[in-house]
């Protein structure tokens, strides 16, 4: 099943959903040009939180390392593999990106698998933070990203493509015109 995003992409490119439910698949393969990546998304759930019954709990535990550990899974290993994981947490924004305790959680998942000699077999992984459910006041903080890119990936993407993601990441939640998008 084939389409393009152009406008809610913000990248114009075409997204390839996978139909094959008889193995892990990544969400969806996102093409543009002769690239071909492989997207697999991830969210913590919270009790109290988008449709999630029970009270808010208060725990700040982002649950990376297990989002983290089964979205590799689904890497399809013959193309550049992204893992985005939404920590679903309030936004931080009065406190620095290292001093923000979701990148710290990542930066320790990071450190535990380097420990326990695991590979990470991805392209990147993007940690975002659009807790925009949590104020929906006029003037809120914009939603809070990390980007933690592998040192050498197998599949390594171009500068181009990190330009046009981290635009995209960067316009998330405004509303553009379709003639606004990139080519």
């Amino acid at each position: 099943m084939k389409f393009s995003l152009r406008a809610s992409s913000r990248a114009a490119v075409q997204i390839e959903f996978i139909d094959d439910t008889s193995k892990r698949n990544p969400e969806f393969y996102a093409r543009k040009n002769t690239e071909r990546i492989a997207v697999e998304a991830k969210s913590r759930h919270r009790r109290g939180v988008l449709n999630d019954r029970g009270d808010l709990s208060q725990d700040s535990a982002a649950q990376i390392r297990r989002l983290y550990d089964s979205a590799i899974g689904q890497n399809p290993g013959d193309c550049s593999f992204v893992v985005f994981i939404d920590v679903n947490l309030p936004l931080t924004p009065d406190a620095p990106p290292d001093k923000r305790p979701w990148v710290a959680e990542a930066m320790q998942t990071f450190g535990d698998r380097e420990q326990e000699g695991l590979q990470n077999r991805d392209t990147a992984l993007i940690l975002t933070n659009f807790g925009w459910h949590y104020s929906r006041e006029e003037g809120s903080p914009p939603g809070e990203t990390c980007l933690a890119l592998v040192a050498q990936p197998k599949y390594p993407l171009p500068q181009r493509t990190w330009n046009l993601l981290t635009t995209a990441l960067s316009e998330y939640g405004k509303v553009t015109d379709e003639n606004e998008c990139r080519n």
